[in-house]
């Protein structure tokens, strides 16, 4: 098995909102689930502390060009209501 480092707050979300709501029997379905839970809080869960983006969009260089595409449809969101009033 892959070796995995969480730091605390990491390991008090997985123990929190992954692992308690699943029953697993074997030591394999525990690393499963554990493996399902670190894909899906480094590739789905955004981060405020990252600026709402993932930490796989930042490791690979994604987060500022992200960033730039919100901050477009930002404007152009903020520029249709300025123009329906």
């Amino acid at each position: 098995m892959e070796r995995i480092s969480l730091n605390s707050a990491a390991f008090r979300c997985l123990v929190q909102k992954g692992l308690m709501l699943e029953n697993t029997y074997y030591p394999w379905e525990l690393e499963q689930a554990i493996g399902r839970w670190v894909q899906y809080y480094n590739h789905a869960r955004y981060h405020e502390s990252l600026d709402n983006v993932t930490p796989s969009d930042v490791y690979h260089g994604h987060g500022k060009e992200i960033l730039d595409q919100r901050a477009i449809i930002k404007s152009r969101t903020m520029n249709q209501r300025k123009a329906k009033t």
